[in-house]
């Protein structure tokens, strides 16, 4: 495995590395991979585990090896992003810029994980900001609505289409709740991502998938819309409230 000498790793400090696919129309995608290493030899680590783990499977040791495997045999390339940080917190945080932004703009990058606090400090267009520091509390909601939890299907900057297709099935949901799948009595769902409802949709009809419930529906009309969306769920209501499903 290549190494740095004890000279350089002083000086790196902490630092920030990227390892970088050496075909010129990858490259142009952006990294393959996004990390952190400390006075350490972390950058090379990835092809060492690649090449004594031939089993082990990933979507980054899998590029490294097809890498590898092209003629010529090459490597991928690194390239030190920055380094001389003091802190190992000041390195996860340049990493979790990088690996957010990577992501928004779709550039290919291989990270299994969102960089260190992402989830509460990463990006967020406009409207999640307003919905996140702005949102009036929900303290009620008609009997004819149901809150349909979304957390695990939604992905940031998803179109009202994309938060559709993540709400309308499939769902644990009694019958007598429903009533009547053409003539229901739950009229609205209200669909809710980290406690704030971004969408309400109006059911034109329930139907049975086996055992669960999916709903053909149309954004709300403005006067019901209004009285949920961008609302905040207080956590008590979690726990009091039996109308919200969880996926």
């Amino acid at each position: 495995m290549q190494r740095f000498d004890v000279k350089t790793k002083r000086a790196l400090k902490h630092y920030v590395y990227a390892l970088i696919d050496p075909d010129p129309i990858k490259k142009l995608s952006g990294p393959l991979y996004i990390g952190v290493g400390s006075y350490n030899d972390r950058i090379f680590e990835h092809v060492k585990e690649a090449n004594d783990l031939p089993d082990k499977k990933s979507e980054k040791l899998e590029r490294i090896r097809e890498i590898q495997n092209r003629p010529g045999s090459p490597s991928p390339e690194y390239l030190i992003l920055r380094h001389g940080l003091e802190t190992e917190q000041e390195a996860y945080l340049v990493e979790s810029v990088l690996i957010d932004c990577f992501r928004t703009f779709g550039l290919g990058i291989l990270n299994d994980q969102s960089g260190h606090y992402s989830n509460l400090y990463g990006v967020l267009s406009l409207e999640e900001v307003i919905r996140r520091y702005q949102a009036a509390t929900l303290n009620t909601i008609s009997n004819d609505c149901v809150i349909i939890n979304i957390n695990r299907k939604f992905r940031r900057q998803s179109t009202t289409s994309d938060i559709y297709g993540a709400t309308k099935k499939e769902w644990v949901i009694a019958a007598w709740r429903i009533g009547d799948p053409e003539k229901p009595n739950l009229k609205y769902v209200l669909s809710e991502y980290d406690s704030i409802i971004i969408e309400v949709f109006e059911v034109q009809r329930w139907y049975k998938i086996g055992k669960r419930w999916g709903f053909d529906g149309k954004v709300a009309p403005q006067n019901i819309r209004s009285l949920y969306f961008n609302r905040r769920i207080p956590k008590k209501a979690k726990q009091q409230w039996p109308l919200i499903y969880q996926i």
